[in-house]
């Protein structure tokens, strides 16, 4: 599934009209398979941290780092 990300991205913008894409976009995975970043052409990454359980406990963008609780809410 992983793999398959780019090809569903490109359907999508294909899917509302628009033929190609002037943005790149780029996912980091830990050897687990977890997502932990995100970059698109342009702008800052986006990144995630987990606990020793799997959990997201912190999350940072352009706007931010932000630290979640165990419900999974900003906590900082």
């Amino acid at each position: 599934m992983l793999s398959r990300l780019p090809d569903i991205a490109q359907e999508f913008f294909t899917a509302i009209g628009v033929s190609t894409c002037s943005h790149t976009i780029s996912y980091g995975y830990d050897p687990l398979g977890r997502s932990i970043s995100r970059q698109i052409s342009g702008s800052g990454a986006e990144t995630w941290h987990y606990d020793a359980i799997g959990r997201i406990d912190n999350h940072s963008s352009d706007l931010g780092a932000f630290q979640l609780s165990i419900w999974g809410r900003h906590s900082s």
